[in-house]
């Protein structure tokens, strides 16, 4: 219970604010909007210091770049993966006096290409159909040779 106390005491006398950053789509295709959100919980009253959003792409270039302001309890920032993106994993970063709080995102250079479901159903009906042709050649195959013998 003491220990609980002190855990509890020790966020509330914390002198910078809680930072959370999140993607809605971790998985995009070149192309692809993701929006970006910040959250600031917890900042202590008067605190006013500036937040900076960066993306990086898996080579370690720098993509994006972007002041927030301190006042802002939650924004939502639009981001758009270019058309030509490498594949790979993108680090967002959000700093303030010192600190950082990271998430990401994979981009897949080159997309799964996806296929209609009927489309699906159809080739599968054409393979079963296929398979069932060959064992029923083979079977009669068999009872060709074994007549003869």
């Amino acid at each position: 219970m003491w220990f609980t106390l002190f855990l509890a005491a020790l966020l509330l006398s914390q002198s910078g604010p809680v930072i959370g950053i999140t993607v809605d789509n971790p998985f995009p295709n070149p192309g692809d909007t993701i929006t970006i959100t910040i959250c600031t919980c917890l900042a202590p009253q008067g605190w006013n210091d500036s937040l900076w959003l960066s993306i990086d792409s898996p080579d370690g270039h720098n993509l994006y770049y972007q002041e927030l302001g301190a006042g802002d309890l939650t924004a939502r920032i639009p981001y758009k993966i270019p058309q030509d993106a490498l594949g790979g994993l993108y680090t967002v970063t959000v700093t303030w006096d010192h600190q950082y709080v990271q998430t990401g995102f994979t981009v897949d250079a080159q997309p799964i290409p996806e296929f209609p479901f009927p489309l699906v159903v159809f080739l599968v009906a054409i393979a079963a159909a296929t398979l069932a042709i060959s064992r029923r050649q083979a079977t009669a195959r068999s009872k060709t040779l074994a007549a003869h013998s």
